[in-house]
């Protein structure tokens, strides 16, 4: 079958008008559950702290609803992409951080710590990504909010915000589901549910549970075939719900989950876009192969307590949240990912079983109290206030190797491996006190108006063998304010209108990889951050047509960043690490502080064609692009202008040729690697088969337009492409059980996403001498290969 790629790309945004689908964010309406209702004013969500359909909130809101995720087979977090388009997510290869990108910016855990542009929270209360990237099961409902978040939730993120709610306990009935997915990729899912009313309209239990194992990336080594990658996933979650008075109730959870995996990291030939660097073993992207002879091995743990009590009286409220959570992650990578020793050395030098093992925690703890008004003080008037306090602990201890050689490299050359123990200690506590009115001016019109005040603190160290790098220290105590502030005017009922601004402010961060002892004035600026600030200025139109059978929003935004922590695409730049004992060529992935200006558009709309019948299109457009920033950067000929190509650089007198220990380079780029524009088709036909059965077709078609990763790497840039789903099956018109079966990635399609710019090289010592080996091989990504499953759904009573 032909993929959809260059020539065909516009050719499948017709054909996805006509392919049967399942919408993205719909809800299941209560006069007809065998179809689904396609205008967003059936969604209640929660942006604004309290229930509202989606269509009278103003600001951008993408609500994945349950019957969504259970439709489309979303059993991973980061494929709610599917059906939002502009944001991407992403877990790391080296399985430490999560990467993700909204309205043309982007946020790694490597260049922005733990204060991402887009925040996380799970019931109400922040939480690590790092959790919510592992399988997903019994949620309710998940809110993207586009746009600068924090004057009434948690904390300040400049690009947005992420809600996911878990499924609550019912006080009523008993009730539950299990599910099942299998797959063709050798992969399996089984999650479930149960709901006990322990004593009916007073005290709810709920237990779900999932297990799920998969072939992980799907990468095989040529040079370890036998070994195969995998990843395992097992989740428990307890949800209890106390309903003391008819005003006062409390609610608690607890989730465990443990994951892990083996996963080796996927390369090409060089040969296959430069000249090739030697005779190797030829691979190419379509083979999804690695050459490195041990995998990396991930291992995460989690364990998260949710606790939260809300009181209504004399038409206030007052809730409280409380949050705790404990997260371990070991990792153990090798040293030779490239293969550049190869087999001919076996286990003699050691090369394949030389690398790092990282260990590191993560303790979060979150309490915050609000009070609001449940209806308007005089008739006119809403508020919302509160205190919000978050601290984390986040210890990590690093042992990395390096191979020395007793003479030459070869395979009967005597050789050892030096330990340097690296150990990191951090902490830090946010404190914040906000508040935010709403006036409401009749029917039509209302202006709302919030602020937050932050007081942030963190502490850390850094220490290596045994002495501590003073230049990583860390003492820090800021105070900032952000402001938000909109307004809106309903035309009629099916028309509204709107206008927002809001500011954001994230703390500086402190980049820890570079290890050298001593660091010169612009080695530390790329390392050491000062505080970022972003201003965002939002219009938008929503509206409803045809008795709400069709729905059309747009929204166009403008958004400033004033030292927003950019990091440099594909595996990092180049650097002399003095900490190796001798002058050495390692590479970083350092940050640069620079300005930022964005650009976009976001467009929704839906049509229910019958009432059987259903197409819905969203698409995306954001343009960010650095503004003259100092960014770090290859530039071995020292010309002031990022090097297209990366070469390991000459080392003199422990320096590079400009003098320093880094390079850097005053661009213009692109902020974000996601595509300017991407959009999503879907659409979905059922029809009655009898009285206990209903018949279905769903498909999704994914497009994603040209997009450029790091602008100084000329062989990274992806061309547009489309990835289409089609869901097939038979349910209950109740809902009480369903039979899909489903293909993704039908058309096969096939694109490399990100191509480093170099070869992958290897890091050794002959004697005491710092060694760079260059590969025959760089590392690539791919897009996922065509997949075919089966899922079957039971569920009774509640649910």
């Amino acid at each position: 079958m032909k993929t959809l790629q260059s020539g065909n790309f516009l050719k499948g945004v017709s054909f996805a008008a006509l392919i049967l689908s399942g919408a993205s964010v719909q809800a299941q309406t209560a006069s007809d559950n065998s179809t689904v209702a396609n205008a967003e004013a059936d969604i209640i969500v929660q942006a604004r702290r309290k229930d509202e359909t989606s269509q009278d909130v103003p600001l951008v809101v993408n609500a994945v609803t349950s019957e969504s995720i259970a439709k489309l087979n979303i059993r991973k977090f980061e494929d709610i992409t599917s059906v939002v388009p502009g944001l991407t997510l992403s877990s790391n290869a080296d399985g430490i951080g999560t990467s993700s990108s909204m309205r043309g910016v982007n946020y790694d855990v490597k260049s922005s710590g733990n204060n991402g542009t887009i925040e996380f929270y799970m019931n109400d209360a922040p939480i690590s990504s790092g959790f919510l990237f592992q399988n997903m099961y019994d949620v309710g409902q998940i809110e993207v909010l586009r746009g600068p978040q924090g004057t009434l939730r948690g904390r300040a993120s400049p690009s947005g915000s992420i809600t996911i709610t878990s499924r609550r306990p019912n006080l009523h009935e008993i009730g539950g589901y299990a599910q099942g997915t299998a797959t063709t990729l050798q992969g399996g899912n089984v999650n479930g549910a149960f709901n006990l009313p322990v004593i009916k309209d007073v005290f709810a239990i709920r237990v779900a549970g999932i297990l799920e194992e998969n072939e992980g990336n799907r990468v095989r080594s040529v040079n370890n075939p036998t070994t195969k990658p995998y990843s395992r996933t097992g989740g428990l979650r307890v949800s209890a719900l106390l309903q003391a008075t008819d005003n006062l109730s409390f609610s608690a959870t607890y989730q465990h989950m443990i994951s892990r995996s083996r996963q080796f990291d996927q390369v090409e030939s060089t040969g296959v876009i430069t000249a090739p660097l030697g005779t190797t073993t030829p691979i190419t992207a379509a083979d999804r192969r690695a050459v490195a002879e041990t995998p990396t091995a991930i291992r995460q743990l989690f364990n998260i307590y949710n606790w939260a009590g809300e009181y209504h009286f004399a038409g206030q409220k007052l809730n409280y949240v409380g949050s705790k959570s404990d997260q371990t992650l070991r990792v153990s990578n090798m040293l030779d990912g490239g293969d550049f020793f190869g087999p001919a050395f076996g286990t003699t030098a050691a090369p394949s079983t030389t690398g790092s093992n990282t260990y590191t925690e993560a303790h979060q703890e979150s309490h915050e109290l609000r009070l609001s008004s449940e209806t308007p003080l005089f008739g006119v008037l809403d508020y919302v206030g509160g205190a919000f306090v978050n601290r984390l602990e986040s210890p990590s201890d690093l042992t990395r190797q390096t191979l020395v050689f007793f003479g030459l490299p070869s395979p009967t050359t005597g050789s050892t491996a030096v330990t340097t123990p690296i150990s990191r200690r951090g902490r830090s506590i946010e404190r914040s006190l906000f508040g935010n009115v709403t006036l409401h001016l009749g029917d039509a019109a209302e202006i709302s108006g919030g602020v937050r005040y932050i007081n942030y603190k963190a502490i850390g160290s850094l220490v290596v063998s045994g002495a501590t790098v003073a230049a990583a220290n860390e003492n820090d105590n800021f105070n900032a304010w952000i402001y938000s502030a909109n307004a809106k005017y309903r035309f009629s009922d099916n028309l509204m209108v709107y206008a927002s601004f809001g500011s954001s402010w994230r703390p500086g961060i402190n980049v820890v990889g570079d290890f050298n002892p001593t660091r010169t004035a612009l080695e530390q600026s790329f390392i050491r951050l000062a505080p970022e600030e972003s201003k965002s200025y939002e219009i938008g139109v929503k509206s409803n047509w045809l008795n709400k059978r069709v729905t059309f929003n747009v929204s166009a935004f403008h958004q400033d960043f004033e030292n927003y922590p950019y990091r440099v695409g594909g595996s990092g730049v180049f650097y002399v690490n003095t900490s190796r004992g001798a002058a050495f060529a390692d590479v970083f992935n350092f940050v640069g502080a620079v300005p930022v200006k964005v650009d976009g558009v976001e467009v929704e709309t839906s049509f229910r064609v019958t009432p059987h019948w259903s197409i819905n299109a969203s698409g995306s457009y954001a343009l960010g692009k650095v503004q003259n920033g100092l960014i770090p950067c290859n530039d071995a000929n020292v010309d002031g202008i990022p090097d297209a190509n990366a070469t390991v650089p000459t080392v003199t007198n422990g320096r590079l040729p400009n003098g320093d220990v880094v390079a850097g380079c005053r661009v213009s780029y692109r902020s974000s690697f996601a595509p300017l524009v991407s959009a999503t088709v879907s659409s979905e036909y059922s029809v009655p088969l009898s009285d206990k059965a209903d018949g279905y077709l769903r498909g999704l078609l994914n497009l994603y337009g040209n997009s450029q990763n790091d602008p100084a790497n000329s062989i990274d840039d992806v061309k547009n492409y489309a990835l289409l789903n089609l869901y097939a099956g038979v349910r209950d018109p109740s809902g009480a059980w369903e039979l899909s079966f489903y293909g993704k990635n039908i058309t096969e399609t096939k694109r490399v996403l990100s191509r480093n710019a170099s070869a992958n090289t290897t890091g050794y010592n002959i004697g005491a001498t710092g060694v760079t080996g260059t590969s025959n091989y760089r590392g690539i990504t791919y897009t996922a290969p065509r997949e075919f499953g089966v899922s079957l759904r039971y569920a009774f009573g509640s649910r």
